[in-house]
């Protein structure tokens, strides 16, 4: 059974090789490295068919190939298949600042990287980086953003959505608000997902309040 449908499967196995890194000589893995070492899964493929899988010229790899390739690069095979997004990415930047700072986070970019590719995808801080970047269209691998909510505790509706002013965006920005605020009273605050259902105008009002007992 071939793999079709996967119109930017070239693109992705490339960038896998881009990002791995060969323990032997510490450079990316050649096609005929990967290719020796898809034995051991029990699939035979010479470098050159890599090589052609890569640059496109061959389109159609079979099933166990995307299979012994997923385990090789320590990815899902989902990753092949996976859904791709395209969101404005000052919009997703501005949305992924949010989580990450703030009184009700001690971020650490590093635990990001890890959990996301405890979720089988590639992605380093360089990834992290170009995501907070925010430069115009931009292409993610739903797979990574629901990984990335997944993180930090809240839907992947959040990340996902692409209307900036939805009811989702705005709920989960208020509920934000109101974890921060109680936060930067010096009290544990709850987590996003453990605040019951309500407007985010309540959320917002309840922050306000809070903040000004303190000044």
């Amino acid at each position: 059974m071939a793999a079709t449908g996967l119109p930017d499967f070239t693109e992705r196995l490339d960038a896998l090789f881009a990002d791995s890194r060969d323990p032997v000589t510490g450079r990316p893995y050649s096609n005929t490295a990967v290719a020796n070492a898809l034995s051991a899964y029990g699939v035979s493929v010479g470098g050159s068919y890599l090589g052609q899988l890569r640059n496109g010229r061959k389109s159609e790899p079979g099933a166990s190939l995307v299979w012994a390739l997923a385990q090789f690069f320590g990815v899902t095979v989902d990753y092949f298949f996976g859904t791709v997004v395209t969101l404005d990415g000052q919009e997703l930047a501005r949305r992924l600042g949010v989580l990450s700072s703030g009184a009700h986070i001690a971020f650490d970019a590093h635990a990001l990287v890890d959990a996301v590719v405890a979720a089988g995808q590639p992605f380093d801080l360089d990834s992290w980086a170009g995501l907070l970047a925010g430069a115009g269209k931009t292409q993610v691998r739903q797979a990574v953003l629901d990984a990335i909510a997944d993180y930090f505790a809240v839907p992947h509706e959040y990340l996902t959505d692409p209307e900036p002013a939805s009811e989702e965006v705005q709920l989960v920005e208020a509920q934000i608000d109101l974890v921060n605020a109680v936060a930067e009273l010096g009290s544990p605050g709850p987590t996003v997902r453990s605040i019951s259902e309500s407007s985010p105008a309540a959320f917002r009002a309840i922050a306000a309040a809070l903040r000004a007992r303190q000044s």
